[in-house]
């Protein structure tokens, strides 16, 4: 299945966990622009790691891959907010279309949802700045290294609400910050 999926998937670079700890392990450590999780896990079900991802990125494409079709396993799926659910046999080039369709979807709403990212930008770095102006004697770069934690925590946040995922958030993040930093930095 895994040398299956992987053929199926060529192009996309693939992460594979054998249950629900190592796949948490994963999520927790780097962004994902989808994930493909099979129903049972020997310690946890897709389901449940649907509703973590949710948590943390609400609009990353999520397919659920069960073996019997069970009314009641779609449906706890689809409870969980996963955009897709199959069953076994796992029909591959179905699995491949609809998550190349996922992925482009999810890549169109993030770029509408850059404006509110680079929007949540200069209102945090506005409003930074005029913090600074009050403030005498700030060292400019710890400044600086703190508007950028500050802004993009924000910006994070307006940018999932807006649609977009957190693999595209980082993805257009150094670039976006520095433009609207440069154009801000200017009225100091």
């Amino acid at each position: 299945m895994r040398a299956s999926l992987e053929e199926a998937l060529i192009g996309y670079r693939t992460v594979f966990a054998v249950n629900a700890f190592e796949a948490l392990r994963e999520i927790n450590r780097r962004v994902f622009h989808a994930y493909v999780l099979e129903y049972w896990l020997p310690d946890w079900n897709g389901v449940q790691i649907c509703r973590h991802i949710r948590k943390s990125d609400p609009k990353v494409p999520v397919i659920i891959c069960g073996g019997a079709e069970r009314d009641e396993n779609r449906a706890r799926a689809f409870r969980a907010r996963a955009n897709a659910y199959f069953c076994g046999p796992l029909d591959l080039p179905h699995l491949t279309r609809k998550l190349r369709a996922l992925l482009e979807l999810a890549e169109i709403e993030s770029k509408r949802a850059t404006q509110h990212l680079e929007d949540a930008i200069d209102e945090e770095i506005k409003r930074r700045i005029a913090e600074l102006r009050a403030r005498s004697g700030v060292a400019h770069l710890a400044a600086a290294r703190a508007i950028e934690r500050s802004a993009k925590s924000k910006a994070m946040v307006k940018f999932l609400k807006a649609g977009g995922t957190l693999a595209h958030f980082e993805a257009q993040w150094t670039p976006s910050f520095s433009v609207a930093y440069a154009r801000n930095e200017a009225a100091l």
